[in-house]
């Protein structure tokens, strides 16, 4: 599967460069970059969807390693 995909890659990006990117997208620029994260900051939903990562994440690790000092200390 990864040299399929290297092929598919490499003939399909063949003639692309960063010049031609952003020819094609003129819109790109360092300065409206700050926009986009001042605007994805502003996002409720940014936001709560940090939270549920964090808190899920959390919970995860936690129970996994409560889970191998369990086995460890009852099931020995």
């Amino acid at each position: 599967m990864t040299v399929a995909e290297g092929i598919v890659c490499i003939t399909t990006f063949r003639g692309a460069t960063g010049a031609k990117y952003r020819a094609a997208n003129l819109n790109t620029h360092l300065d409206s970059d700050k926009s986009r994260t001042k605007e994805a900051l502003l996002n409720p939903i940014t936001w709560i969807c940090s939270f549920f990562l964090l808190f899920y994440v959390g919970v995860e690790v936690a129970l996994g390693g409560w889970l191998v000092t369990f086995m460890i200390r009852v099931r020995q």
